[in-house]
């Protein structure tokens, strides 16, 4: 198992890295569903109580995607690529599932009490509980079916889901924190990017959040190196580490709108305001 088991609304995921088919070796990744329609089925999925790091045993039979050829339909087949699963299947029952052997599952632990604290304060209304959990942690799937279909209505679905903003927020607190401890420069920057690079892994490295930790990690590192940092140099660094791991992001649209707004920004925006309100900051230096 790559992660923990997750539930996601209908049925418990699980995200396989296959070892061997049929006794044979081969090497790949499979998206397996459980779906648990009593909680009965699921008290006894969870005593199996697994884990990241296990090997287990299932029997189930993979398929490739459906993919429609209607114009304009979404493409799951090309999605689930990009991600590196070729291979999803349904496990029919609980009992095909056979433990090999146990993983180290403290990172599921520590992700669990984190999820079990942000989720306490709102246990009164499962509404509120699911929102937070989305724009937090990029959880959508305990969303009631109403907040969903208000956010889609709005078009400002993509709050629900996490962004480089989110971990921008995390690296900005954690800098801000840093800088009132007396710590040495060294260190007050490896927290900065240690507590980046924990927030990327609790949001299992969704793109935009991995993305956003790449250009964290360039700023921090040239710190660290005593060295200039440019923040568009930082961008064209990840999108290249991007591209050179997946080529095919290029393609995606997530991709796509998150360097151009960077571009926007950071390459028009700002030296824009600067050219305009130059003479403000002249002003106020003198002053």
């Amino acid at each position: 198992l790559r992660r923990a088991p997750e539930w996601r609304g209908v049925g418990i995921y699980l995200d396989i890295q296959i070892q061997t088919i049929d006794a044979k070796p081969y090497s790949g990744r499979a998206r397996l569903v459980e779906f648990l329609a009593e909680p009965e089925l699921q008290t006894i999925f969870d005593a199996l109580e697994l884990g990241s790091g296990d090997r287990v045993e299932i029997v189930v039979k993979l398929h490739r995607p459906v993919v429609y050829r209607n114009p304009g339909v979404f493409d799951f087949r090309r999605h689930m690529e990009q991600q590196g699963i070729y291979s999803p299947g349904t496990i029919r029952n609980h009992r095909l599932i056979t433990v090999l052997g146990r993983g180290w599952h403290g990172p599921d632990r520590i992700r669990s009490w984190i999820q079990a604290r942000l989720a306490a304060p709102f246990s009164n209304d499962q509404g509120i509980q699911g929102l937070v959990m989305g724009m937090v942690l990029g959880r959508k799937y305990g969303l009631t079916a109403e907040a969903e279909r208000k956010f889609q209505q709005g078009g400002i679905y993509h709050l629900v889901v996490v962004s480089g903003f989110n971990l921008a927020v995390i690296a900005g607190a954690a800098f801000w924190v840093a800088r009132r401890v007396r710590w040495k420069r060294r260190t007050r920057l490896l927290f900065v990017l240690t507590s980046a690079l924990a927030y990327a892994a609790m949001v299992d490295g969704q793109a935009p959040v991995l993305r956003a930790a790449l250009m964290v990690c360039f700023i921090v590192v040239g710190k660290l190196l005593d060295r200039g940092h440019s923040a568009l140099n930082a961008a064209a660094g990840t999108a290249f580490i991007m591209l050179l791991i997946h080529p095919s992001e290029i393609e995606d649209s997530s991709f796509q709108m998150t360097f151009a707004a960077v571009f926007a920004v950071v390459g028009i925006g700002i030296p824009a305001c600067q050219w305009a309100l130059g003479w403000l900051q002249e002003a106020l230096k003198d002053f």
